[in-house]
């Protein structure tokens, strides 16, 4: 994937190499909380296959959620620290031992004082952007944290996801329902433009160093595996993954 600019604009080629089969999904998609674990196992496979398989001497996941995909990032990191705004679903979730290199911290991620600058070597989050008010605020805090020499990867929801996923309810005579924190669908149909997710992160100082379409899906019902197959054939990416580096000098001011 290269990152260039022209005539004053950003323009990203995505590198859309990743799809999931016909026969994955129809073996995944009987039940939601099935279809959830192998779109996000998937997801974070995909990320470390990425970096090469990297080990990373201290990382930190916001978001955490149930730790689903903090017990596949334990596995290449000497340490990682585990956040979220919420323990129920980490204390509830059907996941492994945490090792002894895994923490929680129950902690608001705008806020990330408690580290110090230049803290990590990985800060990684899943889908989770979307759903925090400040998120600007948010990603300055990333960057302060973030070694110069560490990368940030942060996969976040797209245009495709929320199309596909409001059709998906209509069809089942549901209204299409807000997802993260705008007050409107339509707003956050707007919102999840990757234009605008770039913008966020090159103004809190970082550089775009590569953008992955991540597989398509949405729902959670077997009955639409044919729609969802028709997706990652044509390749529509239902969430974008930014790997991002922090440029030197480049901390956004304001925060």
């Amino acid at each position: 994937m290269k990152y260039s600019q022209r005539k004053g604009k950003n323009h990203t080629r995505i590198d859309r190499q990743f799809w999931f089969e016909c026969a994955e999904i129809r073996a995944h998609s009987g039940s939601a909380s099935t279809w959830h674990a192998f779109v996000r196992s998937s997801e974070v496979e995909i990320v470390l296959s990425a970096l090469e398989n990297r080990r990373f001497n201290r990382a930190l996941e916001i978001g955490a959620g149930d730790g689903l995909q903090s017990e596949v990032l334990a596995a290449r990191c000497e340490t990682l620290v585990c956040t979220d705004v919420d323990r129920q679903q980490w204390d509830n979730g059907e996941r492994w031992s945490s090792p002894d290199n895994v923490s929680f911290i129950l902690m608001d991620v705008t806020d990330l004082s408690r580290f110090a600058d230049d803290s990590f070597d990985l800060v990684y989050s899943s889908n989770v952007l979307e759903h925090i008010e400040d998120v600007d605020r948010c990603i300055h805090e990333t960057h302060r944290v973030l070694k110069p020499s560490g990368i940030g990867v942060h996969s976040v929801p797209s245009r495709f996801w929320k199309l596909f996923n409001s059709l998906y309810r209509l069809a089942r005579c549901r209204m299409p329902k807000i997802h993260g924190v705008q007050s409107t669908n339509w707003q956050e149909f707007v919102s999840w433009g990757l234009a605008d997710w770039i913008r966020k992160f090159e103004g809190a100082g970082f550089a775009i160093e590569r953008i992955y379409g991540m597989p398509f899906y949405f729902g959670a019902s077997g009955r639409y595996s044919a729609l969802v197959g028709l997706g990652n054939r044509f390749r529509f990416p239902s969430s974008y993954t930014l790997f991002v580096r922090p440029t030197p000098g480049g901390r956004g001011q304001g925060f």
